[in-house]
C-alpha cells in the first residue's frame, strides 16, 4: 500500500515573509508556498519539524492528512481568545484540546479513523475551513460543538451515555459554510448534527447602528491606537475592536436550553435515520447535497491514493 501525507499551512492576516520561505524550505525540500500558504506532501517519509512548532513559527492555521486513517485540524489563536472555562465543557482529551505555546494558543482538533484508510481526492482543504478560525475569535463556538460530537462519534462504544452534552450553541440549524465542510470532511453523521440542532436556539444578528453607536462609546485614545495599528498592519485587528466594544453592546438573556444525555442524541438520530428523513435545510448546503455534487472521499483498507 502506498503512503500519502499531506500537511496544509495557511496564514491569515498578511503573506509569507521572505525569511518565512527561506524557513520553510529548510524544514523540507517539497514544500510548495504561494502566497500564504505552504503545503508538504510526502509518499514516504514525513515531516523533519515538528508541525505544531511550524504552525507556531508562521501559520495561523494547519490541515494534516494521512491515508492510514488520521486527520487533525489547528488553529494558532491569540492567548486568552478563548476563555478556558468556555472551552472546558467540550473538552475531549487527544481529540479537542486546547494548549498553550508561546504567546498562542493551539486549538487542535482530531481525528483517527481506526477501521480503514482515507482515499485522498484533493490536495487541498484549509480553503474551506479557514473562516473557522475568525468565528472562534469572534466568540461562534459551533466549530467546538461540533467537534465534540465528531469525538463522540468515533469513540462511541466507550463513551458514558448518561454524559450531557455541553452548552449548545445557537445556530446549529443555519450552517455557514465552512461548518458545512467540517461536517463533511470529517464525515460526521448527518443525523446526528440534525440531532443536536433541534434544540439550538437562533444567533441573533446585531445591527450596523448599534455597533456604530459601541464605537462611539470607545474613548479617544483607544480609537486612535486602532488606527495607529491599522496603519502598521497589526494582525486580528478586527478581533480586538469587537473585544473592546463588547461592554457598550446591548447584553441577551437568552434562555440556556436543557442539555441532553449522550443516549438521547443518539437515540433521536437513529429514529430519524430509520425514518428516512433528510438533515433539515439550512441557508448553507446541507453535508447529504454536498457530497451528491462531488465525490467524496471513500475508504479503502487496501488502497491509500490520492486522486486530484
Amino acid at each position: 500500500m502506498s503512503e500519502f501525507q499531506l500537511y496544509e499551512f495557511m496564514k491569515c492576516d498578511r503573506a509569507l515573509t521572505q525569511a518565512d520561505k527561506k524557513a520553510l524550505q529548510q524544514v523540507s525540500s517539497r514544500v510548495k508556498i504561494s502566497g500564504n500558504k505552504a503545503t508538504f506532501l510526502y509518499n514516504y517519509g514525513g515531516l523533519r519539524d515538528s508541525p505544531q512548532a511550524v504552525l507556531v513559527r508562521h501559520f495561523d492555521a494547519m490541515f494534516y492528512i494521512a491515508n492510514w486513517g488520521t486527520m487533525e485540524l489547528y488553529f494558532r489563536l491569540p492567548q486568552g481568545s478563548i476563555n478556558p472555562e468556555v472551552f472546558a465543557p467540550y473538552y475531549r482529551h487527544y481529540d479537542l484540546e486546547l494548549v498553550t505555546q508561546g504567546e498562542s494558543e493551539v486549538l487542535k482538533i482530531f481525528y483517527n479513523l481506526e477501521d480503514g484508510y482515507f482515499l485522498c481526492d484533493r490536495d487541498y482543504y484549509l480553503d474551506d475551513l479557514i473562516e473557522l478560525r475568525q468565528a472562534l475569535l469572534d466568540g461562534d463556538y459551533r466549530l467546538l460543538y461540533l467537534a465534540w460530537l465528531r469525538s463522540i462519534q468515533t469513540y462511541i462504544e466507550d463513551t458514558k451515555k448518561s454524559q450531557l452534552e455541553p452548552p449548545i450553541p445557537p445556530g446549529l440549524d443555519d450552517l455557514s459554510p465552512e461548518l458545512a465542510a467540517f461536517i463533511e470532511i470529517f464525515e460526521l453523521d448527518p443525523f446526528l448534527v440534525q440531532a443536536a440542532a433541534s434544540a439550538s436556539g437562533t444567533q441573533e444578528k446585531i445591527s450596523d447602528n448599534t455597533i456604530k453607536k459601541a464605537i462611539s462609546q470607545l474613548p479617544r485614545s483607544e480609537c486612535d491606537r486602532v488606527l495607529f495599528d491599522l496603519l502598521n498592519h497589526e494582525p486580528n485587528l478586527a478581533t480586538n475592536l469587537k473585544q473592546k466594544i463588547a461592554p457598550f453592546l446591548p447584553q441577551t438573556n437568552e434562555s440556556k436550553p436543557p442539555q441532553r444525555t449522550i443516549e438521547q442524541l443518539l437515540t433521536t438520530a437513529q429514529n430519524d435515520r430509520q425514518d428516512t428523513r433528510k438533515p433539515r435545510k439550512s441557508h448553507s448546503k446541507s453535508p447529504e447535497n454536498q457530497r451528491n455534487e462531488r465525490p467524496s472521499r471513500q475508504r479503502s483498507r487496501g488502497l491509500g491514493i490520492c486522486r486530484k
